[in-house]
């Protein structure tokens, strides 16, 4: 046999097309429906109705107050991220602060050891001119000359 446009057809397109069943079961064709479509239409008739009863009610003042609720954490949110970044500047200067106390302290004590440093010196100067002038006692050189060199 040949088909509509010149090609040779097999005998398993000829064949009608086969029909899978499911064990047990009807063909979805052949499975009444009705039950199932008048449950859901009884649905959409009860949510078309829009009858307000206690439970829509209270479902209604429930989700007034989840608003509510829902208004004031997002203000409560925006007070504490003021707040937060309020206190994040407040550190920020602390330890701008503490870090110019920390330099200052640093600069006092180099300061301190450097006076303390040149201090050693004079004495250690002072200390060995008394030496020289305890072995040069053959000199006698007044007190009031020794200081002033």
């Amino acid at each position: 046999m040949s088909s509509a446009n010149g090609t040779p057809r097999s005998a398993e397109e000829d064949a009608p097309p086969v029909v899978v069943r499911m064990r047990n079961r009807q063909p979805l064709a052949e499975v009444d429906n009705t039950k199932a479509f008048d449950a859901v239409q009884r649905g959409l008739e009860v949510l078309a109705e829009g009858e307000t009863n206690e439970e829509t009610e209270e479902i209604k003042k429930l989700n007034t107050q989840m608003d509510h609720l829902n208004d004031y954490m997002n203000k409560v949110e925006q007070r504490l991220k003021a707040h937060n970044e309020k206190l994040m500047e407040t550190l920020a200067a602390q330890k701008r602060e503490r870090e110019k106390r920390r330099q200052s302290f640093h600069e006092r004590m180099q300061t301190n050891q450097e006076e303390d440093t040149d201090f050693s010196k004079k004495m250690a100067d002072i200390l060995s001119k008394v030496n020289q002038v305890n072995m040069n006692r053959g000199n006698r050189q007044s007190m009031y000359d020794f200081i002033k060199e």
